[in-house]
C-alpha cells in the first residue's frame, strides 16, 4: 500500500472507522507497505473489535490465544472468539471450533460470561 492511502487509512482510523481500524491492524501485522508492528495491530484491532466489528473480534481473540503480543489468556481469547462467531464472521467460527476444544468448563463459563455482557461493560484495559 503506498504511503499517501496508509496516511489517508490512519486518519480515517483515527476518526473511527472501524473497517479501518481493522485493516490497519493488519497491515501493521503483516508489515504491508508500513513497518510491522504487531503490538500497533493489535492495538487498531482492539479499537474495532470494541465498536464491534467482527473481523476485529476474531484477530483479537486469536492475539490473546497466541500470546506473543500479549499475554496469553483463554478467556479473553474465547470471549473475542465467541463474539465474532455469534456475527457469523468465518474466521471466529473456524477458530471457535478449534479453540472450544482447550477450555474448561470454568474458562467456558467464564469466557461466556464476557461475551454476554455489552462491549462498553468489558473492559480488560488498553493495550501498552
Amino acid at each position: 500500500m503506498q504511503k499517501q492511502n496508509i496516511r489517508s487509512l490512519i486518519e480515517q482510523a483515527e476518526a473511527g472507522d472501524v473497517a479501518a481500524q481493522t485493516l490497519l491492524g493488519t497491515l501493521f501485522q503483516e508489515g504491508d507497505g508500513i513497518e510491522r508492528s504487531p503490538p500497533d495491530a493489535m492495538y487498531w484491532w482492539q479499537r474495532a473489535a470494541y465498536n464491534g466489528h467482527s473481523g476485529a473480534q476474531a484477530m483479537l481473540g486469536v492475539g490473546y490465544h497466541i500470546g506473543n503480543v500479549v499475554e496469553k489468556d483463554i478467556v479473553q481469547a474465547a470471549q473475542w472468539i465467541m463474539r465474532s462467531a455469534r456475527q457469523g464472521n468465518e474466521l471466529g467460527v473456524v477458530y471457535w471450533d478449534s479453540l472450544s476444544k482447550e477450555l474448561t468448563e470454568d474458562q467456558y463459563q467464564e469466557a461466556l460470561k464476557y461475551a454476554r455482557r455489552p462491549l462498553a461493560s468489558v473492559d480488560d484495559g488498553p493495550l501498552e
